[in-house]
């Protein structure tokens, strides 16, 4: 490669550096406030999904939820907290869970229900899930990789 052909590389990814800032600058900057649509979208989710997150893994109360549009920075990190960073960590279906630590789903099932208690989940949370959140899953991965 020559040089013109290294400089316009080099550009090239300043250019998608800058882009992924704009982006993304919204979502993280304090100050800022973010549609729950917005959120699910960065998690990967429908909607529906991420309210269910959000009733059975964080303290927000249900009806408080229900009203908010928008959602504050403070809010936003309380969420980040609980539920992972979404463009960092991945979200697991429970297959795709089985499928990480190679279990059946009997074995998968048993190991959610003796483990959910560890981990401070309950249970019902669990099994009412399709997809997890980022900590979740990772949480539930060393549990039952151990």
């Amino acid at each position: 490669m020559d040089m013109n052909n290294w400089i316009a590389v080099i550009l090239a990814v300043i250019v998608l550096i800058i882009i992924c800032f704009l982006v993304f600058d919204g979502y993280i900057r304090p100050g800022s406030k973010i549609t729950k649509a917005d959120l699910a979208r960065l998690y990967g989710i429908e909607i529906k999904t991420f309210n269910k997150w959000i009733s059975h893994y964080t303290d927000i109360p249900v009806e408080e939820w229900k009203k908010m549009r928008k959602i504050d920075w403070a809010t936003y990190c309380k969420i980040e907290a609980v539920l992972g960073v979404p463009v960092l960590e991945p979200s697991y279906t429970k297959q795709a869970l089985r499928d990480e630590l190679k279990a059946s789903y009997y074995t998968f099932t048993e190991c959610c229900k003796k483990g959910a208690d560890k981990l401070g989940i309950a249970y019902e949370s669990i099994k009412k899930m399709d997809v997890f959140p980022p900590r979740v899953a990772g949480a539930l991965i060393d549990h039952m990789a151990v």
